[in-house]
C-alpha cells in the first residue's frame, strides 16, 4: 500500500534521534566550556589589571570552612561591618603567608563569652570550641570579655573553623584587614 520509502522503522528513528541530541548535547556543552573558560580568562586579566593597580585580588578558599571556593578581594576596607567577609593576613603561628577569609562576627564593644566549651558573642552562639587542632596541636580558647577598639572578631560557621575563638588567631586588628571579600561562587 505505502510505497518502501515511506515504511516507518522505529528503532532507526530512536537511533537518528538518540544521535542527534548526543550531538546536540555535546555541542552545548562544549559552548559552556567555551564560556566557562572565557569567563575565567576574563576573571584572571580583571585580576591582573587590579593587582596592578592595587584595587584588589582573586583569592581561593582550600579549606571547608566556607562553602564558597573564590573570592574577590577588594582592598578598599572602608565600610566593613559586622556579616561581611574579610580577608586577612595570619601573622601568627608561624604561619605569615597564610591568607585567611572569615566573617565579622564581632566589633568593638561586643561581649565575647566563653561557656561550657562554647563561645557567644553578644549572647549569640557563634560555635564550639576544639581542644586541639587537625594535626594534634592544643588550641587555647580566647579569654572572654569585650572587644576592644580597633578589633573584630572573626569566625566561620563550620564547627572545626580555625578563627578568633582561639588565642593562636585572636582578635584581628582592623589594621591586618587586607580588604573585604566578596564570594563570587
Amino acid at each position: 500500500m505505502f510505497p518502501n520509502y515511506l515504511t516507518v522503522n522505529y528503532q532507526s528513528i530512536a537511533s537518528c534521534c538518540r544521535s542527534r541530541l548526543l550531538v546536540a548535547f555535546a555541542k552545548i556543552k562544549h559552548q559552556k566550556k567555551r564560556w566557562c573558560l572565557l569567563g575565567l580568562f576574563v576573571a584572571l586579566m580583571l585580576a591582573a589589571v587590579a593587582a596592578k593597580n592595587q584595587i584588589g585580588e582573586l583569592a581561593f578558599n582550600q579549606t571547608l570552612s566556607l562553602p564558597h571556593k573564590l573570592f574577590w578581594i577588594s582592598f578598599s576596607q572602608k565600610n566593613i561591618k559586622r556579616g561581611d567577609f574579610v580577608a586577612f593576613k595570619l601573622k601568627r603561628c608561624n604561619q605569615e603567608s597564610l591568607m585567611m577569609i572569615k566573617i565579622i562576627g564581632g566589633v568593638a564593644g561586643d561581649e565575647v563569652v566563653v561557656n561550657n566549651n562554647q563561645i557567644l558573642i553578644n549572647d549569640k552562639l557563634i560555635g564550639p570550641l576544639q581542644a586541639v587542632t587537625s594535626t594534634g596541636e592544643a588550641l587555647i580558647p580566647l579569654a572572654s570579655g569585650t572587644i576592644p577598639a580597633g578589633k573584630i572578631f572573626v569566625f566561620t560557621h563550620h564547627p572545626k573553623s580555625f578563627d578568633s575563638r582561639y588565642q593562636e588567631i585572636g582578635l584581628v586588628s582592623l589594621a591586618e584587614i587586607k580588604g573585604r571579600a566578596y564570594a563570587i561562587f
